[in-house]
C-alpha cells in the first residue's frame, strides 16, 4: 500500500474517563487515554499503514508527554508536534450515561492550553506532505487556529486538503460559526459532514443542499448515522450502507470513518469502496469505549483487505 505523507493538524488532548458503570461525581479512578478529532485520525491511518505526521502543541507536562509516546508507539511521526513550554497541555473529561455511553457529555478544560496559542508551523513540520487533513474542533480553538488552517488551504498549494465540519456548536459561544466553518469549508478538496450538523450550522437538510453551499468543492462526502452516507464525486452521487453494530459509545466515530475513507481514496480507490472501509472502522470506535478503540482490532485487517 502506498499513499503520499499526510498531516493531520489539530489540538491534541488527553481524555480522563471513569471505568464503565461509575460516573466523575462518584467514580475513585479513571482512565486516561489521548484524544482530539485529528490525532483520532491520525491514529487510524497509522494503524492502518499510511504515512502520517500530527501537527499540534502540547505543554512541557506529562500529559504532553503521553500524547508525544502515544504518537510515537503507533508510528506517528512527530516532528510537527510541538512543546509549549509556558502552557498547559489540552485535557477533557468524559461523563458516562447509563451501560450505553451513546449519551456520553465531555467537560472541556482547554482554556489557555498550548493548542490554543500562538506556535510555529515550520517548513521541516510541512516536508513531503502530499495531503493535509483539518477539522472544525481546530477552528473553535482559537483565532491563531482558523488563522493556521487557512494558511494550510490556501490557493495554489502543493498538496490536497479534506476537511472534516466537526461542529461543536459549545465551542462557538459568538456565533461566527456558520460563516468561518464555510469560508474554510470552500478550500478544500474534500469536505467529511453530518447531515445533522450541516443543519444545525447551515440549516442544509439534504446532500444537495449541502452540495449547493459547497460548489468549489469536488468531493463531499455525507454522513447520516444509521441511514446511508452519500459522497458527491465527478458530478454524482454514490450511497453506502452503514454496518450494523451495537453502540456502546458514539465517540470518535466521525474521525473514524474519516480516517478509513481518507486511507482509502489517497490510496487510489473509488468512493464506494472508501465509504464502505469508513463505516467498518467507525462501527469498531463505537462498539468499544475510548477515543479509537482497540489498536489491534479486526477492523483494521478488514480495511486493508477493502484496500487491496
Amino acid at each position: 500500500m502506498t499513499a503520499p505523507t499526510i498531516l493531520c493538524c489539530g489540538e491534541p488532548l488527553v481524555v480522563l474517563t471513569p471505568h464503565v458503570g461509575q460516573d466523575l461525581v462518584t467514580a475513585h479512578e479513571l482512565s486516561i487515554g489521548v484524544a482530539g478529532a485529528e490525532l483520532n485520525v491520525a491514529l487510524h491511518l497509522a494503524r492502518l499503514g499510511l504515512d502520517v505526521r500530527f501537527a499540534g502543541a502540547v505543554g512541557a507536562d506529562p500529559f504532553g508527554e503521553r500524547i508525544r509516546s502515544a504518537c510515537v508507539a503507533e508510528g506517528v511521526d512527530d516532528r510537527a508536534l510541538h512543546e509549549v513550554g509556558d502552557r498547559p497541555t489540552g485535557i477533557y473529561f468524559k461523563q458516562r450515561a447509563g451501560e450505553a455511553g451513546d449519551g456520553s457529555s465531555v467537560h472541556y478544560y482547554r482554556e489557555g492550553s498550548a493548542a490554543a496559542g500562538p506556535w510555529p508551523l515550520t517548513t521541516e513540520d510541512l516536508a513531503s506532505v502530499r495531503h493535509v487533513h483539518v477539522s472544525g474542533v481546530a477552528a473553535a480553538v482559537s483565532d491563531e487556529f482558523i488563522e493556521r488552517l487557512e494558511a494550510l488551504s490556501v490557493p495554489g498549494r502543493t498538496w490536497t486538503v479534506s476537511f472534516d465540519l466537526n461542529h461543536r456548536p459549545a465551542l462557538w459561544p459568538d456565533g461566527t460559526a456558520a460563516e468561518v466553518l464555510l469560508r474554510i469549508a470552500r478550500r478544500c478538496d474534500i469536505v467529511l459532514i453530518g447531515l445533522d450538523e450541516a443543519t444545525e450550522v447551515w440549516g442544509a437538510q439534504t446532500p444537495d443542499a449541502i452540495r449547493k453551499l459547497l460548489p468549489e468543492v469536488g468531493e463531499i462526502v455525507v454522513k447520516d448515522g444509521a441511514q446511508p452516507a452519500s459522497v458527491w464525486v465527478d458530478g454524482a452521487w454514490t450511497t453506502s450502507e452503514p454496518v450494523p453494530v451495537v453502540v456502546v459509545e458514539l465517540v470518535g466515530a466521525g474521525d473514524a470513518f474519516a480516517a478509513a475513507y481518507l486511507a482509502s481514496r489517497l490510496t487510489g480507490h473509488g468512493p464506494g469502496a472508501s465509504m464502505q472501509a469508513g463505516h467498518v472502522l467507525a462501527a469498531h470506535v463505537i462498539s468499544e469505549t475510548g477515543d479509537q478503540g482497540s489498536a489491534d482490532a479486526e477492523a483494521y485487517a478488514q480495511i486493508r483487505d477493502i484496500l487491496g
